[in-house]
């Protein structure tokens, strides 16, 4: 009877302790190189009431919100040129952090785009007249070959009559 208490006691506790759970899943850019965009998801099982965002220890922004579980939200931060330790904290205690850095000079890529060839109407495609010359050509070699064997059966039948 005590064991039975205890396991539903323990049950109903782990059902009523929801851990909080945020991601920062996406960094995009803006227009400016130093502008980001972070989107952050409500990956626990309860709602989230606030974010605190934090910059390298400073809080950069406070934001008093609902966030439903499964829910993502889009948020700006402008940063400083090197490297940024962004912290996204919630009341609830849940937080993930990222590192990332900005450099003013491109670092060196390489980047090659194939893009569909566009036929100018003044080109004149070949593909065609290519298939119809082809078709000719086959065509009058199989005729020679069937009149040169058609020639030396005329031979043999002249050649028998006399």
């Amino acid at each position: 009877m005590l064991g039975r208490f205890l396991l539903v006691l323990v049950c109903l506790v782990s059902l009523s302790y929801a851990e909080p759970l945020i991601k920062i899943e996406h960094i995009t850019g803006g227009s400016l190189p130093t502008d980001v965009y972070l989107t952050i998801r409500n990956m626990g099982d309860e709602p989230i009431r606030g974010l605190a965002i934090y910059v390298n220890n400073e809080l950069r922004k406070n934001q008093s919100l609902y966030l439903p579980p499964g829910r993502a939200i889009k948020t700006y931060l402008s940063l400083e040129f090197g490297t940024n330790l962004v912290n996204v904290t919630t009341p609830e205690g849940a937080s993930d952090s990222i590192e990332i850095k900005l450099s003013e000079v491109l670092e060196e890529t390489t980047t090659t785009t194939t893009l569909p060839s566009e036929k100018l109407p003044a080109e004149f495609d070949y593909t065609f007249p290519a298939i119809l010359f082809s078709l000719a050509f086959a065509v009058a070699i199989v005729w020679f070959m069937i009149e040169k064997s058609r020639g030396k059966k005329r031979k043999k039948k002249q050649r028998s009559r006399v």
